[in-house]
């Protein structure tokens, strides 16, 4: 049986599956707490369901509702009481994963450059200066992982779907011929759009909207992808604009699916794609899709996390 354990509850007992939807929404609309405090309740009840996936999710969250490191792990200790020493040792690592996201390299292939942080939230990498938003996806471990293993050429016109702050689509775009990048997140598409006048780069194509809608009928020697990969349950939802940079669906698989079955429409003849995702969504299920698309398709680089490993997929078209 391949379905989701909530698609099967959704399809079994509707009814009682909308209830509980409501029910989640109302929760989301308290008032009684902000929203730190939520995201730490939140981190201790995942921590009691023994789901290493949401508590990484939280602390993530909790960390920019302005949480403490100190808040995130306390608040999956205080479970040991109650849900024991293996509950709390079995999280305790995803919500260090989640604040400090300390990546341990697992194919190092070169010295990799670091990005620099200064006190105003910008951001400096390998010459790059990017201007952040709380609402916009931060330039993480992913995103450096896609950036250092791009493969470009200089005459390649270039699409990026879920630019974020704009970082891969400047570097791509100091590397060829032009790149079109675009953001579900319209808060997303205009703090890329600042930094591409910041860095000077003129060749840079900005467009809102989801996946491949806002370039119907074109294509592209190279599509570059760093897909929201997180499993997610409605709980664990965001109310911002920033859920769609993390939101994945119950197998994390929702946008990869997506993007997977339209892509070739989009790419020139022996074009390629580039995407990033967890191991948490499958990552051989993404390759095999893409062979059966006619892709030659395969691993290009990783990063292990505690309880996952981040890859970057490269295919390229037969």
């Amino acid at each position: 049986m391949n379905e989701n354990p909530y698609e099967i509850f959704q399809k079994e007992f509707p009814d009682l599956s909308k209830k509980f939807n409501e029910l989640i929404e109302v929760q989301k609309s308290l008032k009684g707490m902000d929203s730190k405090t939520k995201q730490l309740i939140n981190l201790a009840i995942q921590t009691a369901n023994k789901n290493p996936q949401g508590v990484k999710l939280h602390s993530m969250i909790a960390k920019s509702e302005g949480a403490t490191r100190e808040e995130v792990l306390c608040a999956v200790v205080l479970n040991l009481h109650h849900s024991g020493l293996s509950s709390v040792l079995g999280c305790l690592p995803a919500a260090i994963d989640g604040f400090d996201e300390e990546i341990e390299k697992k194919h190092p292939k070169k010295e990799v450059p670091v990005a620099k942080t200064n006190q105003d939230n910008k951001i400096e990498y390998q010459g790059i200066i990017i201007d952040t938003h709380p609402e916009v996806y931060k330039p993480a471990e992913d995103t450096y992982l896609l950036i250092n293993n791009l493969d470009i050429n200089r005459k390649d016109e270039i699409l990026e779907i879920g630019t974020g702050t704009g970082l891969v689509a400047i570097y791509a775009a100091e590397r060829s011929s032009k790149v079109v990048a675009t953001d579900i997140n319209e808060k997303a598409v205009k703090c890329a759009m600042k930094n591409t006048i910041t860095n000077h780069r003129y060749n840079v194509e900005l467009k809102q909207g989801s996946l491949f809608e806002p370039v119907e009928g074109r294509k592209f020697d190279l599509i570059l992808f760093n897909t929201p990969y997180l499993p997610t349950s409605e709980e664990d939802k965001l109310e911002e604009d920033l859920n769609a940079a993390f939101d994945g669906g119950l197998d994390g698989r929702d946008t990869i699916d997506a993007f997977i079955d339209h892509v070739k429409d989009y790419l020139k003849d022996n074009g390629r794609i580039q995407i990033v995702q967890s191991s948490l969504a499958d990552v051989d299920k993404t390759i095999n899709k893409l062979k059966e698309l006619g892709f030659d398709a395969s691993v290009s680089a990783g990063e292990k996390c505690f309880f996952e490993e981040i890859v970057v997929i490269t295919g390229k078209l037969l």
